[in-house]
């Protein structure tokens, strides 16, 4: 087998599995998926992941009060986050620090931030953080 063939190959498989990503980021509801997902990604531009839900979560509920949307209880919006690391958006690797640190999950991008950015500038009625805010004015 040609060394080129397989190269391509790789490459064709790489941009169907991104585009049937994409496909999966925008068909998620507006309410938990696309506010958990712009929460995230405004961490990752701050280089603040992975992030535990203790970090996702108030910054969730500014973009959604500031979206004219009632924000969801810190345990469902919890269930988004594991819908996108089920879907293979976000990667979510669970911790445990013993009796002190108690057990849980810490979440980042397993996707490459330029396809979440590209998916994110289309969501409709959403009150983008500083950073993704300054990506959406930059990109029109």
């Amino acid at each position: 087998m040609c060394l080129v063939h397989s190269f391509e190959g790789y490459r064709a498989k790489e941009a169907l599995e991104q585009s049937q990503i994409e496909h999966g980021m925008r068909g998620l509801t507006k309410h938990g998926h696309h506010l958990s997902l712009v929460a995230s990604l405004q961490l990752a531009l701050e280089d603040e992941t992975p992030a535990r839900i203790r970090d996702v979560f108030p910054l969730y509920r500014r973009i959604a009060e500031h979206s004219d949307v009632d924000p969801l209880v810190r345990r469902r919006m919890h269930d988004h986050l594991a819908d996108l690391a089920i879907l293979g958006i976000l990667d979510r690797h669970a911790r445990n620090e013993g009796r002190a640190g108690g057990q849980y999950y810490e979440y980042a991008f397993n996707v490459p931030l330029e396809l979440v950015i590209r998916v994110v500038m289309d969501f409709e009625g959403v009150a983008f953080p500083r950073e993704v805010r300054m990506l959406k004015e930059h990109s029109t």
